[in-house]
């Protein structure tokens, strides 16, 4: 074993051992000193040494960090929502649901041909999985289970809000995916930026195409692309930045879908879990109902018959817009059938109904939802 021993200006030494290796390694050191703080690190051929620009402060901290993967440091490096498939407000199973049908929260499908018969669900990964995300409950099932014909395009989309979304950003894409029984072959996988009514055509780049999902058990695919700048673009209303996943068409098959994450950079971190609560308020800016009878439209009190009366709900998350908001009345006492007058901003609603009651008391109560998507 050779040593190097540096000697001190006054006394001591400093000695350099190099390991016991079966062949030969060189370091090379920079050509200059750097600056104060900094540290050294591997550069682009490994056993080049240069200096980074990451420091460590007067204290021991990390100094000069602006991002983690071109990400903020901390949370919300996800730009896909509910990509756990946790959130189901219009309920966890759709049997053949028409095109153009949100399943589970923010998740759009949209398919052409007939004859098809489809169900989407949610289901729950055994617990103690080893396939899932560390941290994830549910997956996202799509079964075909009669082919039909004549499709062209079996899709499943999320809509991320604003074109400007990542654009000429390289961004890296990663879920958990099955073909349940059997595999399966994706056509292919599309970011499309959609500038809106208004705006320019929109833009697709391919992530993948022919993307085999390996069957019975989950696996990680993981795939990195940079987007187009819209430098020279005319941005609408309602654009936005979509995720384009296609399914096999004419075929019938079983695709498994979970912890789906779009990312800044060219790393696929570990999947973000956000607290649930946070999940669901960003799920209800774009759509929301009421949660049982607790949040329904309620009015209740004394009247005058002819005299108008009103319940107001205020949404518990503002929408992306003044939502399209559907009112069924669930009870009524002293007032005539129907929803009444219906006024809406993109924070409440209101319902105005007119009392016909003769015996100066009255209610009514309402269900609800409310719908600002994309």
């Amino acid at each position: 074993m050779s040593r190097v021993r540096l000697t001190g200006s006054t006394s001591g030494y400093v000695e350099i051992t190099a390991p016991a290796t079966a062949g030969n390694n060189t370091v090379t050191l920079p050509s200059s000193n750097g600056s104060a703080n900094q540290l050294l690190k591997n550069g682009a051929t490994p056993g080049v040494l240069e200096y980074s620009t990451v420091r460590i402060g007067s204290t021991g901290e990390l100094d000069n960090i602006a991002s983690i993967n071109g990400g903020p440091l901390a949370g919300f490096r996800n730009a896909i929502i509910n990509g756990n498939f946790d959130i189901w407000q219009r309920g966890t199973s759709f049997s053949s649901p028409a095109n153009g049908t949100y399943t589970a929260d923010r998740w759009l499908i949209t398919y052409d041909g007939s004859g098809a018969t489809r169900t989407i669900s949610q289901n729950l990964f055994v617990v103690g999985s080893t396939e899932a995300a560390p941290g994830a409950s549910f997956y996202l099932e799509h079964a075909q289970t009669v082919a039909g014909s004549g499709a062209a395009y079996n899709t499943l989309i999320q809509r991320i809000e604003g074109v400007r979304t990542f654009e000429g950003q390289t961004v890296t894409l990663s879920f958990y995916a099955r073909g349940a029984s059997a595999a399966l072959t994706l056509p292919s996988i599309i970011f499309r930026q959609n500038f809106g009514a208004g705006g320019s055509a929109f833009v697709d780049t391919t992530v993948a195409a022919n993307v085999v999902i390996a069957g019975t058990y989950f696996a990680k695919y993981t795939y990195t692309v940079t987007l187009p700048s819209i430098s020279g673009k005319t941005v609408g209303s309602g654009d936005s930045m979509e995720l384009i996943l296609f399914l096999p068409i004419n075929t019938t098959f079983n695709f498994h879908l979970a912890s789906v994450q779009l990312e800044p950079g060219s790393v696929a971190t570990p999947f973000e879990q956000r607290p649930i609560g946070t999940e669901l308020a960003l799920c209800q800016r774009y759509f929301q109902k009421n949660n049982g009878s607790a949040s329904r439209a309620v009015f209740q009190g004394y009247v005058i018959n002819g005299s108008d009366y009103l319940a107001q709900v205020q949404f518990p998350v503002a929408m992306r817009i003044t939502p399209t908001v559907s009112v069924n009345l669930d009870d009524v006492f002293g007032f005539p059938s129907g929803a009444g007058t219906v006024t809406v901003d993109p924070a409440a609603f209101t319902q105005t109904k007119g009392s016909d009651s003769t015996q100066n008391s009255g209610y009514f109560i309402s269900s609800w939802t409310a719908y600002a998507e994309l």
